[in-house]
């Protein structure tokens, strides 16, 4: 807290040998030494959306926690109000309010966009979330942007970065859309379900003796 003189009184010593002293000595140490120790630091997801269970039934959560709160600052409010200030500086600080509600509206909007998608999962993806050996359905963005009539780029941006919490674990957004293969029934399946068909067989074959 600065307090030189209560340091100088403690040790002995002048407020200017403790200033010359805290200048070349302790103002060059490292306040976090440990993290010459460590790599990389965690980065913990935090799901944007959460997908339980209740009353038998699927339902989807948006977390709205991390939506911003808006306030217009009294100063800023009472300067509005007032014949002093010049219309140069109310007009700047009505451009500035203004740009905050057209923040908040994306954001607002942006959350009711990744609902609809998730809804949208719990009826193309209910086996998948249903049963821990269920397979994703193939499913594009193409497609989604069709049933919700969203621009395909709206859900691309939505999707992006976004984690949803679901029974199968905290899965990327991005995830669930996948390509289509037909098998040799005619059945289309996508192409998680064929690399986790792939995972399956590997995890079984002989390690000495693997396949090509």
């Amino acid at each position: 807290h600065n307090r030189l003189a209560v340091i100088a009184q403690g040790i002995g010593r002048s407020p200017e040998e403790i200033e010359v002293v805290i200048q070349e000595e302790i103002s060059r140490l490292d306040l976090h030494p440990g993290l010459a120790f460590v790599g990389n630091a965690t980065n913990y997801v935090i799901p944007d959306v959460r997908l339980y269970r209740e009353g038998g039934e699927l339902k989807v959560e948006v977390d709205e926690e991390k939506l911003p709160q808006f306030r217009i600052n009294r100063t800023y409010q009472k300067m509005l109000e007032s014949a002093e200030v010049p219309e140069e500086t109310k007009e700047y600080i009505i451009q500035k309010i203004a740009s905050g509600k057209w923040l908040l509206r994306n954001v607002v909007q942006r959350n009711k966009t990744i609902d609809r998608i998730a809804m949208s999962l719990i009826k193309r993806q209910k086996e998948f979330f249903e049963s821990s050996g269920g397979n994703l359905n193939p499913m594009t963005m193409k497609e989604l942007s069709v049933e919700l009539e969203l621009h395909e780029s709206t859900i691309a941006r939505a999707v992006a970065n976004k984690y949803i919490d679901t029974p199968r674990g905290v899965l990327p957004l991005r995830s669930f859309f996948t390509n289509a293969y037909t098998t040799s029934e005619g059945e289309e399946i996508s192409s998680g379900a064929v690399k986790q068909s792939l995972l399956a067989i590997l995890d079984k074959e002989n390690k000495c003796k693997p396949y090509s």
